[in-house]
């Protein structure tokens, strides 16, 4: 087990921490020809070439290592371990160590990477007053994840070149870590303002996907950016850029479910992003001829899209283009929360009406994952009650769903 691994792997505490952002700094930074104490000259990144066949490429996995510190690092924050202020500065040695090779990190692991930085962003953010309680050095560490997210999300490759270039100041770890917080500070500072078209390195990763699981966490990337108010600027252009890129890449074998969770974040980011029909058009497709097996989120994300489709006027003249995936999203809500006790013949008789003519059920009534969220059966049963009115001959039925619902979440 290497030092890095040794760190990633158990819960931080303050030396584990400056142990781990020292190592990484000294094999990412550093050419590791050199002796230790020897500053890194204009060549040292160099002995980065990306090679796509390596697995086990350093570059390759440094993401991973950082995902699995920096969760870890934050639960011992929560925690209220004993920190000082030396780990402020650590957080930026370790975030300009990304920005120093980002060129030759593989692009799944700058996507993992990203949404990673977000989810820890959203469970530091989500109560405010665990944050104020637990100290100054949650919010340090809070604020330099959200400084390094700006800095991918709004520099452009001249940016990037500015950190990329940039001499180190000292031999020591330290000062050179407080010297890249500012100009890092300094660097997001002006992003603030800035107003590029298209040539973000955000936008390059962008173009650089073809799979629906890949936009989808684009856009949930997107969302929960502009939810948490990280940056307001650049998200409508990079929202239709993500979904430019997926209409370019897209066949009818692309993966279902990352379907539905485009079409559900892209509604969230902003209802406007339905109004040239595609992604309304590739759900419609798919659910036209089949029955799949859905689970709650599945439905959910759905139900939601359903919902704003239809409140944003989309769906006049369109009835009949959106029963069946409705059908779909029922039978799996009605399946789910009854399991093996069904009215198999009134699904069968609605699914002959819906889809004129005989399908194919046997998906319905394969085994179901036990996993009730509950959590979410409340607002499913929400925005049941809600389109109701609009599904035509499959509002008795909704209603139905809707009461068993109300049975087990009341």
């Amino acid at each position: 087990m290497n030092g890095l691994t040794k760190f990633s792997n158990v819960p931080s505490t303050k030396w584990l921490h400056f142990n781990f952002v020292t190592s990484i700094y000294n094999l990412y930074t550093k050419n590791n020809t050199h002796p230790s104490g020897e500053l890194p000259n204009p060549d040292h990144k160099s002995v980065f070439k990306s090679d796509e066949k390596k697995k086990n490429d350093d570059i390759y996995h440094m993401p991973g290592r950082l995902i699995c510190h920096l969760n870890k690092h934050k639960e011992s924050l929560l925690r209220n371990d004993h920190y000082d202020d030396v780990t402020k500065w650590a957080y930026y040695g370790l975030f300009s160590v990304v920005i120093h090779n980002w060129n030759s990190i593989h692009k799944r692991e700058k996507l993992a990477l990203i949404n990673s930085i977000v989810k820890i962003i959203r469970s530091i953010s989500s109560n405010g007053t665990e944050i104020n309680f637990k100290g100054e050095n949650l919010n340090n560490y809070r604020e330099s994840l959200i400084i390094f997210l700006k800095f991918i999300l709004l520099s452009d490759s001249n940016t990037l070149s500015k950190i990329k270039d940039k001499p180190f100041v000292s031999d020591d770890y330290i000062t050179n870590w407080k010297y890249l917080h500012d100009f890092l500070n300094e660097c997001v500072y002006d992003l603030n303002s800035f107003n590029g078209e298209g040539n973000g390195i955000f936008m390059e990763l962008i173009n650089e996907y073809n799979y629906a699981k890949d936009f989808s966490k684009l856009l949930s990337i997107i969302y929960w950016v502009k939810s948490l108010k990280i940056v307001d600027n650049q998200l409508e252009s990079a929202s239709k850029a993500v979904l430019s890129r997926f209409k370019s890449v897209y066949t009818e074998e692309c993966d279902l479910r990352g379907i539905i969770n485009i079409s559900y974040y892209a509604t969230k980011i902003d209802p406007k992003l339905l109004s040239d029909g595609f992604l309304s058009d590739c759900l419609f497709t798919r659910f036209s001829n089949n029955i799949y097996q859905l689970n709650v989120i599945d439905c959910y994300h759905l139900l939601y899209f359903l919902k704003t489709f239809i409140d944003s006027g989309l769906a006049n003249k369109l009835n009949c283009l959106y029963l069946p995936m409705a059908f779909n999203i029922l039978a799996n809500i009605h399946v789910y929360i009854n399991g093996g006790e069904l009215d198999t013949q009134e699904l069968e008789e609605l699914s002959s009406s819906i889809f004129n003519g005989k399908v194919d059920l046997t998906n319905l009534f394969n085994e179901q994952v036990n996993d009730k969220k509950y959590y979410k059966l409340k607002v499913i049963n929400d925005l049941l009650k809600e389109v109701s009115e609009h599904l035509g001959i499959l509002e008795p039925f909704c209603i139905k769903v809707h009461n068993e619902v109300s049975n087990i979440i009341y």
